[in-house]
């Protein structure tokens, strides 16, 4: 089965699940792939911070103000609970070169419209308890607020994937494929399907839930990474007989790794199955 989609997307975290959610519901044919796991990366390290008094005026300001106003009805549009809460927020001035430039910023920020003061240091404790004493104030904008970034990415998700969206997990992309000087497509990809191995069964050409052990070990992958022509023949040659993974993988330890080792390019029968399973779905998604 080939993937073919008008966009792929690299990176599974908020902006690339966002992403992919925006272009399907503007009729994009959308596949994204991702390395580890959905918001496994800085999306899931972030502060979860919706702030927006820290933006300098500008388009950042403008961007943000944008953003807090789709925030307002995100959950409802998703149909998804991201936990979004606007409590308010303040920023620290600690001494009168501070105040000078802060109060400058303020009022920039609020000709932009945002809403913002300062206020003071006796105001703040009242928001926030454990001020250091020695503040001159703070500027504080109720705009400000958090979201919890795992719920929002798989919010995202799940409704780009109502819209047609395909998803990949474990799907790290190693290359492109270039034409003219553009990209035409996702070159190699590396998935992790050992568990599609062990699932595999070889005995009577049964199929399972994964790939078959002749789809995995198929003649073209042995004559090139191996000293035989089939995957029962290296068997053979190792003195093991097996009618499924099941047997194979309760081998003792070390004694098919060592036969790989001698007769194959790889250093283990893991390393083996990790390079047949990543070469399988190259050719499955038709790359």
């Amino acid at each position: 089965m080939s993937i073919k989609a008008d966009v792929a997307i690299i990176g599974g975290g908020v902006i690339g699940a966002s992403i992919a959610y925006r272009l399907a519901q503007a009729g994009k044919k959308v596949v994204l792939f991702e390395k580890y796991d959905f918001a496994a990366g800085a999306t899931g390290s972030c502060d979860q911070c919706v702030f927006l008094q820290s933006k300098n005026p500008g388009i950042h300001l403008k961007l943000a103000l944008d953003s807090s106003e789709i925030f307002q009805n995100l959950a409802k549009e998703l149909d998804y609970t991201i936990d979004y809460f606007q409590h308010g927020g303040m920023i620290t001035i600690e001494n009168e070169m501070e105040m000078r430039v802060m109060s400058d910023f303020v009022e920039k920020q609020s000709k932009l419209g945002l809403d913002v003061c300062i206020i003071s240091r006796d105001e703040a404790a009242k928001r926030q308890r454990g001020l250091a004493k020695h503040l001159l104030g703070c500027t504080y904008s109720p705009t400000d607020g958090h979201v919890n970034p795992f719920k929002l990415t798989l919010g995202f998700i799940q409704a780009a994937k109502k819209l047609g969206a395909e998803f990949y997990i474990d799907a790290e992309v190693t290359a492109f494929r270039q034409e003219g000087g553009r990209i035409k497509g996702i070159n190699q990809i590396k998935k992790e399907l050992r568990s599609m191995v062990k699932s595999a069964k070889y005995s009577e050409g049964k199929k399972a839930k994964g790939a078959s052990l002749e789809e995995l070990f198929n003649s073209e992958f042995m004559r090139e990474y191996t000293d035989f022509e089939s995957y029962e023949e290296l068997l053979a040659a190792s003195g093991l007989t097996a009618e499924s993974t099941e047997v194979v993988n309760a081998a003792p330890d070390g004694e098919l790794d060592l036969h790989v080792r001698r007769t194959t390019r790889f250093s283990s029968w893991l390393e083996m199955q990790d390079t047949a399973a990543n070469e399988y779905v190259i050719k499955k998604l038709g790359f």
